[in-house]
């Protein structure tokens, strides 16, 4: 029996005091047995919606058609021990006729017919209060020879709902199991059904590969079942020997990077040229501020890498802001983990902030002794987007000379800037003598 959560027991005392079943299921199980705490606990019962609305008026409904509700217990942000808890009835699903969902469900009153339709052994195991631990087809032993096993035959179970695919790569990233030979094999044969599944369900899937802590075995497994072509479109069929080359190494060492989702999702795009990268990453149509990471390490990784001085880094610093430069600082970080480059240029980048931060020199457009009403009132710009343009000309002239922060020579610096292109274009040129 494994050790349950508090607040799962009180739910489970709930149901069995109005006279239901109630089991904990799944992954919480699963992970409950490998030692681990689980925040999401899926939870089974033959109760159904109405009686679940009774016993639990403060659960919210997910699901009117498959009779779950959701029980959140993580208001408290302090509190360590909160959990999410899912309850479900107990049910058996109809036929796939889309390759995504049973077209029908039929509730059902046993746990081992609700357990059957359940993807895999390690994920389809049961255990309550009671003490009866339920396993029917073998998860616990199928976990301890460290086993991904298909629940039934895998070539049905594969074909009526493909995604599966990735579940079970996810399922190795994150516990380090193998999968089953017969279960991989149906996997290779099904692959090409992956095109019935949709673009969020692929992306989730591969979020969550990524991101595991054996994430290196997942991505070689995605490559060698022939589902790159998923993840990156045609490009997977196109690869250079260069870029094959970077997807070998970040295989090899992702696993030595932090386990931070949109920082790994930046190293796997890298691998991938410029422009390409950016619309492969497209493909998976990923939230606004993941594709803008994405971009923001493909574009200003190379700028960042090639900083020389104190001035060049305060130059990056006030044209895209502290928070970009942490950001894509990170970032080749990781990136020289995960593809062995010389260190030397970030442990110079650091010099060079310490540099910048105890002399108290003047890096952003807000330092300036001078602001865009003190053009515009001057006449030196009709409008504020030229002010802006010329302010951040000026912050060039004091990273080189902070000596020169102040307002008469910063006004006079504007106007000549302002009145001649040619100077304002070629001020960082240095002319040979």
């Amino acid at each position: 029996m494994i050790k349950l959560h508090r607040d799962v027991n009180r739910i489970m005392k709930k149901l069995s005091d109005k006279g239901f079943q109630c089991y904990a299921v799944g992954g919480c199980v699963r992970d409950c047995l490998r030692g681990e705490k689980p925040v999401d606990w899926d939870l089974a019962t033959d109760a159904r919606l109405d009686d679940l609305k009774s016993i639990f008026p403060e659960a919210q409904v997910l699901s009117e058609k498959l009779s779950v509700v959701r029980i959140d217990r993580t208001e408290d942000e302090d509190d360590e021990e909160s959990i999410i808890a899912d309850i479900a009835t107990f049910r058996k699903d109809g036929q796939y006729k889309d390759g995504r969902r049973p077209a029908t469900v039929e509730f059902v009153d046993d746990i081992e017919t609700d357990l059957a339709r359940r993807d895999f052994t390690i994920n389809a195991m049961a255990d309550n209060p009671t003490g009866r631990f339920v396993d029917p087809f073998g998860g616990r032993e199928d976990m301890d020879k460290r086993l991904i096993r298909i629940v039934g035959d895998p070539m049905e179970r594969l074909a009526e709902n493909p995604i599966r695919i990735m579940r079970a790569i996810r399922l190795a990233a994150y516990t380090d199991y193998d999968i089953d030979g017969k279960t991989y094999s149906a996997m290779v044969a099904n692959a090409q059904r992956m095109e019935l599944c949709s673009t969020a369900s692929i992306r989730d899937e591969f979020e969550k590969i990524i991101a595991a802590p054996y994430a290196g075995k997942g991505l070689k497994m995605l490559a060698a079942a022939d589902l790159m072509q998923y993840i990156i479109g045609d490009l997977a069929q196109g690869l250079s020997r260069r870029q094959k080359r970077m997807f070998d190494e970040l295989f090899e060492n992702i696993d030595k990077t932090k386990r931070i989702l949109q920082r790994r999702l930046c190293l796997f795009y890298m691998c991938i040229d410029d422009k390409k990268g950016k619309r492969a990453a497209e493909r998976l149509q990923y939230d606004e501020d993941t594709q803008d990471k994405i971009e923001m390490a493909i574009d200003l990784n190379p700028k960042v890498y090639f900083i020389r001085n104190t001035v060049e880094l305060k130059g990056f610093l006030a044209k895209y802001g502290p928070d970009v430069y942490e950001f894509v600082d990170n970032f080749s970080k990781a990136d020289r983990i995960v593809h062995g480059y010389d260190e030397m240029k970030i442990v110079a980048r650091k010099h060079y902030m310490d540099m910048i931060v105890v002399s108290g020199e003047p890096v952003y457009v807000e330092d300036l002794a001078v602001n865009a009403k003190d053009l515009l009132d001057g006449g030196i710009c009709k409008d504020e987007e030229t002010a802006d343009r010329i302010l951040l000309m000026l912050t060039d002239v004091v990273h080189r000379k902070p000596s020169k922060n102040n307002k008469e020579e910063l006004m006079f610096r504007a106007k000549r800037f302002s009145r001649n292109k040619f100077s304002a274009a070629t001020r960082k040129v240095k002319w040979m003598r």
